[in-house]
């Protein structure tokens, strides 16, 4: 029997964005006719988008989808596809795929699990189907009858299964089992996703194609755009090459024997896989985000310090490496005049050092950069609340006060700059100091967006080392940065404290690293306090960290922690990257008012 060829693809989807989601499908359908396809998995959800939210509630999302579905059908002349898009059944909303072929609609394959992830609780809007079921539907606006449920589908001689989620297990009596799951990128979760398709095309005997989004489809979800077909011998034949700047990739293979398998890219291989993945990943999320909200570019506050030379670096990357891969002709359709602007504000407490950093740092990245002296505009506010109050404020008495209107005084002329140059201004609070409330409202957490606000400070200044000396492999526009020298050779400080003070972050918190550690075991493993302090008792220790200081530094963390809710509920949308999250609104949902720790703290020894 002749091979058929199989196509599957990943789409860089936008949710309710009808016009540029059906333009993608179509395009998909395009190509894998060009490329003799005869079946195509397209992803999950992609009709509508992955991460609608409340709207999924609204009935005429669903009625929409389908009218688009109905459209797609003369265009399936000669091809099998599937597509996804919410369906109404009895009063209820079930995520199904609908599979396509011939212009004609076979049926609905429907989700039976949840895996209930950060960004999409799904059995908030949909209902899962029950395994083993199936019934006869007739869809509004057609009169044909086709099946919803657990079914096989056959095309071109081959039987097929169709399956969400990512817990889905192939049937045996299958060729072929089309996955269209959306899987969000994490950290690793590739390198595992490899090894899970290839055991089950084994386990079942039979190509499995698995179809995903592409790039930030919704805001905090990043999507890798990994699709890849396996053979029956657990063989990778086909991956679409991932993080792409484009609006699908596709890909194909012959379910034969003779194909031989993917070879991917040399840095899917790498040692600094992880280094790799973030970069890549932040990159392309920053790319969209900003043409996705019709922004020209992207404005940074550059302090001199590690957080704002990480977003400024990573900005950079994503208008460079988007332009190496799309051509500037094409790039300048999703951004229009694309720049990366920075600018340093100092204070009378801010170094030469920084001030340094920062100016070599935007000209090694081609940035705009601004100097903004903020001196005059502290000492207005200082001198006005004076007047006020009837005092002197002395750093003594008013510490805190005093340091937070300098991070505030940067705010209002940053913004301006951004809005003036219909900009993105970027956030720069990392995961770390987010967790302890070591950032100032209307300060530092200012922005439209906080890239890494979900990455812990620890392997920030490892990742900046290795962006300083090495940077990514093969990526287009992208290297190593050397002016990075000049940030990585600081220790970490805030400058809002007169220079004698010799303010330093670690100082005024915990070494980096064992702030990461206790972060880990508190919120994603759940422990007391009196178990993270036996925990961290037992890891090896730095010379002269000693059991008291290891209690200090467990009773600052949850201290600052519970009492920082509130801040986090005001901070701007963040990239989540692996399973520690603090944005309440995906998964940190804690209290803003609590007395939690306080007797627990009372007890540590």
């Amino acid at each position: 029997m002749k091979p058929t060829l199989l196509a599957t693809a990943a789409l860089n989807q936008t949710p309710l964005d009808w016009a540029g989601n059906l333009e993608n499908i179509l395009e998909a359908i395009a190509q894998a006719r060009q490329a003799d396809a005869k079946i195509l998995c397209l992803p999950e959800l992609c009709l509508t988008g992955y991460g609608c939210g409340e709207t999924f509630a609204a009935p005429h999302v669903a009625q929409k989808a389908l009218e688009l579905l109905l459209q797609l059908l003369p265009k399936t002349q000669g091809l099998t596809v599937t597509v996804g898009l919410p369906l109404q059944h009895e009063k209820a909303l079930y995520n199904t795929v609908a599979v396509v072929s011939d212009g004609k609609l076979l049926g609905f394959a429907a989700k039976k699990e949840f895996s209930n992830g950060p960004f999409l609780p799904e059995d908030r809007w949909f209902s899962p189907w029950e395994p083993g079921k199936t019934v006869e539907v007739t869809l509004e606006g057609s009169n044909e009858k086709c099946h919803l449920g657990d079914a096989l589908f056959e095309s071109s001689g081959i039987k097929f299964a169709v399956e969400i989620g990512e817990s889905a297990q192939s049937r045996p009596q299958a060729d072929l089992v089309l996955n269209p799951t959306a899987v969000p990128f994490t950290f690793g979760k590739m390198q595992l996703r490899r090894k899970q398709l290839a055991k089950l095309a084994k386990e079942s005997d039979a190509f499995y194609l698995s179809a995903n989004l592409l790039g930030n489809e919704a805001g905090r979800a990043i999507y890798d755009g990994a699709a890849l077909i396996v053979s029956g011998q657990g063989n990778i034949l086909a991956e679409t090459p991932r993080f792409s700047y484009q609006d699908l990739q596709l890909v194909t293979a012959a379910d034969s024997g003779s194909s031989k398998p993917a070879t991917l890219p040399t840095w899917e291989t790498s040692p600094n896989i992880k280094h790799e993945e973030f970069t890549r990943a932040i990159a392309l999320g920053l790319f969209d985000y900003a043409r996705k909200i019709r922004c020209k570019g992207y404005v940074v506050s550059l302090s001199g310090g590690a957080d704002s030379a990480t977003i400024a670096v990573l900005a950079a990357t994503s208008l460079k490496a988007a332009k190496a891969e799309l051509g500037e002709k094409k790039l300048l359709q999703k951004i229009q005049e694309p720049c990366l602007t920075c600018a340093y504000q100092p204070s009378k407490n801010s170094s030469e050092t920084t001030k340094n950093a920062a100016t070599k740092l935007a000209e090694a990245l081609g940035a705009n950069f601004y100097l903004l002296p903020i001196g005059d505009l502290i000492q207005s506010y200082v001198d006005l609340v004076e007047k006020a109050v009837g005092k002197n404020l002395t750093w003594e008495e008013d510490d805190l006060a005093l340091q937070n209107i300098q991070a505030r005084a940067r705010v209002p002329g940053i913004w301006l700059l951004a809005n003036v140059q219909h900009a993105l201004l970027l956030a720069t609070g990392n995961r770390s100091e987010v967790a302890v409330g070591y950032a100032t409202l209307d300060g530092d957490t200012c922005g439209g967006l906080a890239p890494i606000a979900a990455i812990d400070k620890f392997y920030l200044l490892q990742w900046l080392a290795w962006m300083r000396d090495h940077g990514p492999e093969g990526l287009a526009g992208a290297e190593a940065v050397p002016a990075l020298k000049l940030i990585t050779d600081q220790a970490p400080t805030a400058e809002l404290r007169p220079p004698e003070a010799n303010q330093r972050d670690e100082d005024d918190l915990m070494p980096y690293q064992a702030l990461t550690m206790i972060e880990e075991m508190a919120i994603r493993r759940r422990m007391s306090p009196q178990e993270v302090l036996e925990a961290i008792k037992q890891e090896p220790k730095a010379d002269g960290v000693t059991d008291k200081l290891l209690t200090q530094w467990v009773r600052c963390f949850f201290q600052r922690w519970s009492q920082s809710q509130w801040k986090r509920e005001r901070g701007a949308p963040a990239f989540h990257l692996d399973d520690i999250r603090l944005d309440p609104l995906t998964w940190g949902n804690f209290p803003i008012l609590s007395g939690a720790y306080a007797e627990e703290l009372k007890e540590l020894e």
